[in-house]
């Protein structure tokens, strides 16, 4: 995913994008004219939503709208904000990479779309839109405004002024198949025990050479006739995502050593070396409990007790919030991002200057050629594959196996088992990844009643099932929503959009963090007091950040640590009420 994160460059784009717009006069009639601007260098191509644009406009003729989607936009939430402000957009949707548009709800930019949530797309018998939100309650602390009510001293939410976009995962992608053929996971191991489960899960097998081989299943696996069968990942399943996957934190260590006897473990870029940002998000999640991430990510602990660095407890709410930076589980993170990650320990981890590099790296790594480097994994989003098609495809050319975008079985490695860890559900069970991505939708404020139903209208249309599916199904974009697939539009999928797919939809077993997302849940994030866009920052890096630049992981601790003193913090709520508006 190519961002733009500078917010010199952000400023010189929006100047930019002005001077061209007043210099010029759009070729359609806005009153008519619906313009969609989705955040262009997303990974996934725009194929989906031409579609969905074409599809709504046939069918809907008699109200007399057209759609035209913008192709080349890589704005950010500032962008759009200050050309709204400017009065230099004709954009009317926004479709975005990131949730970060608070400040446009209170100046009035965006529309309240409250009046969609009770509205079922499916028709009468399915879910509301309100319903297929994933957590919503989450959702709606970051799309509303949030009012402030001295007398209380407590806070209400108003309004609904965006629609969740996508999700994504980010986190150490690897090639399968190059792993079973290196020996770099584990076999099931030929015991009674195993054949049982295998057996209660419908899978048949034969024995060969002292292994389980696979010859068929009653359901949906990942493996072909003939496949050596590999252990069961940490969801306790065989033939799924995580097959073979090192379990504990030793495991992982002897993976990567044998890695570093082939080759090179990680491969991830200068560029984005904030994609390992959200390694360590899911590390201390995972450690720690979701209870400490939602204290730490929105300084509300859901009235639950955290575990602090220095042995005590604490309920972390917004009278108490600084010491969530001092959470059990912090330093823990850091160090592990900087064993695997550090730029000077080369042998572990090797960093290319661009995404285009790394990709290029990665994906010829694997053709066989003998001066290609082999790299373990890459840090690299579910768009991985879609955005890295042209360089699968040439690399396909060199190789003496299929190498070609879709033809290799890409998948995510889970963190292994951390010792002494919360996990997801409090008692240790379950995985963590995050996303650095998880876009909105957001309708500019309209003047016409007619073509602001139409824009609900469309904007409806995208999220029944059949559109969400289907979007899925054709480049891997992950709507955040609950929709279901068809068995055909999952086989038609390619093996690492299936991967991501089920990370998911796998809820019971893996948690995705939303956690740039989730920032926006509390105002103190946003509203001029603070600007935190990550989990953890140290004098305004990212630990991994902090570490590519020299700073020690005792540095990066008391960094965290030291964000907020107690005065500091109550400057901050003080400031923070003081901005909101009251009641």
């Amino acid at each position: 995913m190519k961002k733009v994160l500078s917010i010199v460059l952000a400023v010189c784009l929006c100047l930019t994008f002005i001077v061209v717009l007043v210099g010029c006069t759009p070729k359609y009639d806005t009153k008519t004219t619906i313009v969609i601007e989705p955040y262009g260098a997303a990974g996934y191509g725009l194929e989906w939503l031409d579609k969905l644009a074409t599809e709504w406009t046939e069918a809907n003729k008699d109200l007399g709208f057209s759609i035209i989607v913008k192709k080349s936009s890589n704005n950010l939430a500032g962008t759009h904000i200050s050309q709204i402000a400017a009065g230099s957009t004709d954009t009317d949707i926004y479709i975005a990479s990131t949730t970060d548009y608070q400040q446009g709800f209170y100046r009035d930019y965006f529309e309240d779309l409250s009046d969609l949530l009770d509205v079922k797309p499916d028709g009468d018998d399915g879910l509301t839109i309100k319903e297929k939100i994933n957590d919503y309650d989450s959702w709606k602390q970051l799309s509303s405004k949030w009012v402030y009510d001295a007398a209380a001293n407590s806070y209400s939410l108003e309004g609904c002024y965006m629609l969740p976009h996508s999700k994504t995962l980010t986190g150490m992608v690897y090639d399968h198949d190059d792993f079973v053929e290196k020996g770099l996971l584990s076999y099931a191991e030929n015991t009674d025990k195993v054949k049982a489960a295998l057996t209660e899960q419908g899978i048949t097998y034969s024995v060969n050479g002292g292994k389980l081989v696979f010859v068929g299943s009653t359901a949906y696996t990942n493996y072909t006739k003939g496949d050596y069968i590999l252990s069961a990942g940490k969801d306790g399943k065989y033939g799924t995502y995580d097959d073979g996957q090192p379990q504990t934190l030793a495991e992982f260590d002897t993976m990567i050593n044998k890695i570093k006897g082939i080759g090179v473990p990680f491969i991830a870029q200068n560029q984005d070396a904030s994609y390992i940002t959200y390694i360590t998000d899911a590390y201390f999640t995972q450690y720690a409990g979701m209870d400490a991430y939602s204290a730490v990510v929105s300084y509300d602990s859901n009235g639950k007790a955290i575990a602090l660095a220095d042995g005590t407890t604490a309920t972390i709410d917004m009278s108490n919030g600084y010491l969530a930076n001092n959470a059990k589980g912090i330093a823990e993170a850091i160090s592990f991002t900087a064993k695997y990650f550090n730029k000077g320990n080369s042998t572990v981890c090797s960093y290319q200057a661009t995404v285009d590099a790394m990709q290029r790296e990665f994906v010829t790594g694997g053709t066989g050629d003998a001066k290609a480097t082999f790299y373990g994994m890459a840090i690299d989003g579910n768009w991985f594959e879609m955005e890295a098609a042209s360089t699968m495809n040439t690399a396909n050319k060199y190789s003496d196996k299929p190498r070609g975008y879709g033809e290799v079985d890409y998948r995510f490695m889970l963190l292994p088992t951390i010792d002494g860890q919360l996990g997801i559900d409090g008692e240790g069970n379950g995985s963590v990844m995050a996303g650095i991505e998880n876009g909105g939708m957001l309708v500019r404020k309209q003047s016409d009643d007619k073509k602001l139903a139409a824009i609900k209208s469309f904007v409806t249309y995208t999220l029944t099932n059949r559109a969400l599916s289907e979007t899925t199904a054709s480049c891997g974009l992950v709507r955040n929503y609950k929709y279901t697939m068809t068995d055909n539009q999952l086989a038609s999928m390619t093996p690492f959009q299936r991967t991501c797919y089920s990370i998911f939809t796998d809820t019971d077993n893996v948690k995705v963090l939303t956690a740039r997302a989730d920032r926006g849940r509390n105002p103190i994030c946003w509203s001029g007091a603070t600007k935190l866009e990550t989990l953890f920052t140290i004098n305004g890096q990212t630990p991994i950040e902090a570490i590519l630049n020299g700073s020690t992981v005792e540095n990066c601790i008391a960094g965290v640590k030291n964000m907020f003193s107690a005065d500091s913090w109550t400057s901050a709520v003080a400031t923070m009420n003081n901005t909101l508006p009251k009641k």
